[in-house]
């Protein structure tokens, strides 16, 4: 269980920037206008015959749980996504970051929350990328002490932090799975949870993606629900670099997430919340991947408007959902069914998007 003193640290700091955002419910762009929290867009075809649209909040179900949470169940169960939990100079965020931390906290006494996604930049890593990974642990030790699972991968601000150095962090009951490639052991990896298989790859060791590696693991998996996370989108929306500098591996890894009946790939890299459905031009919309960037964890806030402007190969992306705004998306898994819903900081749970996969 979490310790007094860290439980006041975290929910004083939570308690002053909630009472900040009395005076106002939108945060603002680099520019200086004003963002809203919860962005929709109408103008994207919301029936499909294999997902479901839910507009309202999703968050907050009886779905079992530990720790002060119901009791677990195995087909219905809840984990959590957000990245780019870095400061600006060192460090993480230390004014956004605990809020986050207090806000999935929260939610994790209404209902269990087994695990959290956290795809890269965990720190600005200019200074000391050690002391500062160090210090990311340590704030994080609630969320340990609370029995939720954390698998960070790296993001371009964390390579100072080299795999002997990740690995050493992450070990004993923080250890992250070490089945993946040789010489990546840690840094890219899956693990299995429930009725649902992850794979989290690093993009900064030897090349972007490993698709053979990604292949095989998923080639061998039987679960139903497969989710797929690395710091880099792949297709471009702020930052120009991300996995379509080499869209043809690009291509076939988007290929093997198809393959699998994976609907979901989540991201960070780009600081905003942004949720595209790319369409393959087959014509089924029912399998088509979702890539959501949740960059939402305190780096400073990016703005983007569609078009995506990448090498797209010919897929074409519809923007579901944006927000220029912290926060985290929960994903509740209930059976075959999957809701994502975007919880903003500010403002709380926003619109969902859910689909069912096949039995």
């Amino acid at each position: 269980m979490p310790s007094q003193k860290s439980i006041s640290r975290i929910t004083f700091t939570a308690l002053l920037l909630a009472a900040a955002t009395l005076f106002s419910v939108c945060w603002y762009s680099g520019d200086g206008s004003k963002i809203p929290e919860c962005v929709l867009d109408t103008s994207v075809d919301r029936q499909d015959a294999a997902i479901e649209i839910n507009p309202g909040p999703r968050a907050g179900t009886d779905t079992g749980g530990t720790d002060g949470g119901k009791p677990v169940a195995e087909k219905r169960w809840r984990f959590a996504v957000v990245a780019d939990t870095r400061d600006t100079e060192v460090g993480f965020n230390k004014a956004v970051f605990p809020w986050l931390l207090a806000a999935i906290l929260k939610e994790h006494e209404k209902s269990a929350i087994d695990l959290i996604l956290v795809p890269g930049d965990l720190v600005y890593g200019a200074v000391n990328a050690r002391l500062e990974i160090a210090a990311w642990i340590e704030v994080m030790r609630t969320v340990y002490d609370a029995g939720i699972a954390v698998y960070p991968v790296r993001g371009n601000h964390d390579i100072g932090c080299d795999s002997s150095c990740w690995n050493e962090f992450f070990s004993g009951s923080r250890a992250l799975p070490d089945d993946g490639p040789r010489d990546e052991k840690g840094l890219t990896y899956s693990f299995s949870h429930k009725n649902a298989f992850f794979i989290g790859f690093d993009n900064y060791f030897s090349q972007k993606v490993n698709v053979n590696w990604i292949q095989g693991k998923l080639d061998a998996n039987t679960l139903p629900h497969v989710f797929v996370f690395s710091h880099e989108p792949a297709f471009a929306a702020y930052h120009s670099d991300c996995l379509d500098d080499f869209a043809e591996e690009r291509d076939r890894f988007w290929a093997a997430l198809g393959g699998a009946g994976s609907r979901v790939y989540f991201c960070g890299h780009d600081h905003f919340y942004d949720h595209a459905r790319v369409t393959d031009g087959d014509r089924d919309s029912s399998n088509d991947i979702h890539q959501f960037i949740v960059g939402t964890g305190g780096g400073p806030l990016h703005s983007f408007v569609p078009p995506y402007p990448g090498d797209n190969s010919g897929m074409i992306l519809q923007q579901v959902d944006h927000a220029e705004a912290y926060g985290y998306v929960l994903v509740e898994i209930d059976d075959v069914k999957v809701s994502l819903t975007w919880m903003a900081l500010a403002t709380g749970a926003c619109d969902s998007w859910s689909y069912r996969v096949k039995r």
